[in-house]
């Protein structure tokens, strides 16, 4: 994902706050400054969300086959974007491909503080797909009681 607005001691105190939710599992598998600079002259960074142990707090699996993956859960990712600075003057931006269309490459802009969007992962050479929200071990039905949870509308 790309972060943008942000210093790199924002995104370790972001990170540090959504680990209190997740065992202190959560890590980022990368993360290094973005080229350039955004159009006010703050710095933007490529990182990546993991975690420590696969089978603990914010880790994800494939329902289908039950095998588990170094990657951070949706719930991991939602909790880490409304732990940065959510003030409308500092403009935070995240851009990620999650929920977007993998087939073009489409992204998908999020902003702190608001609305989760659940999105179905595409299992194209299985031939089926999942919502984003079940696929971990966070006690969610896929419907959980946020107020931040929103699937599209089929």
């Amino acid at each position: 994902m790309l972060i943008r607005n942000v210093t790199k001691k924002e995104l370790y105190w972001a990170l540090a706050q959504a680990n209190a939710n997740f065992d202190n599992n959560l890590t980022f598998k990368s993360i290094k400054q973005a080229p350039g600079r955004t159009r006010l002259g703050n710095e933007k960074w490529n990182a990546v969300l993991s975690v420590r142990d696969c089978h603990g707090g914010g880790g994800r699996f494939y329902r289908d086959s039950g095998r588990h993956v170094k990657a951070a859960c949706w719930h991991a990712h939602g909790t880490f974007y409304d732990a940065l600075p959510q003030e409308r003057e500092r403009n935070v931006e995240i851009i990620t491909s999650a929920g977007g269309n993998y087939v073009t490459m489409e992204k998908v802009k999020i902003r702190p503080g608001l609305v989760w969007n659940d999105w179905e992962t595409s299992h194209l050479w299985r031939g089926r797909s999942e919502w984003a929200s079940v696929c971990c071990h966070c006690g969610y039905d896929g419907f959980p009681s946020n107020p931040h949870h929103r699937r599209p509308r089929p």
